[in-house]
């Protein structure tokens, strides 16, 4: 069954006519379900990253890992929004009727809008990019010896009256 403006449409003519309604219905269908799909997926990055930020990565890995994982989600959603793009491309380039131009327009000014704020999402969050060869090889740990340490060695004086406070 085909669907226009979110309603089963079932108008079928015979000949040319009764075709192009048929196949607009299709693509609007199809346009209106990668839209629905690319906006449920940006409303769940959007969820993500509040949870992400609210978490506030404690560590630099932490921090590294949650920014791996917006960039793949932005990467996802903006292959969503260039699949619904294409379908749009389709639409109006196969049949075009000029009562739905403007909703047509306000779809793709929704897309521009969404792949606008996920770039600068993206943008944003390089802020937390972490150099990822330096995080699998952490620095070697070096014991000292603190009596080598001229600011904290413990004058024999100072180790006097601290033992008297505590006996």
């Amino acid at each position: 069954m085909a669907y226009y403006n979110h309603q089963p449409y079932s108008y079928f003519q015979q000949g040319s006519e009764g075709w192009c309604c048929t196949a607009h219905c299709e693509e609007h269908s199809r346009l209106s379900m990668a839209y629905e799909a690319t906006d449920s997926k940006v409303a769940a990055l959007r969820n993500k990253v509040i949870q992400t930020i609210l978490g506030k990565p404690r560590t630099t890995q932490e921090a590294s890992i949650a920014l791996d994982k917006v960039n793949e989600w932005v990467d996802a959603i903006t292959e969503g929004i260039n699949v619904a793009q294409k379908l749009h491309d389709k639409f109006c380039g196969g049949i075009a009727i000029d009562a739905h131009t403007s909703s047509i327009s306000m779809l793709k000014t929704e897309r521009e809008d969404a792949l606008e704020v996920l770039l600068k999402l993206r943008k944003e969050y390089k802020s937390l990019e972490i150099d990822h060869a330096r995080l699998r090889s952490p620095p070697r740990y070096t014991p000292v010896d603190p009596m080598k340490l001229p600011s904290q060695r413990r004058s024999s004086k100072e180790f006097y009256h601290i033992k008297s406070r505590l006996s």
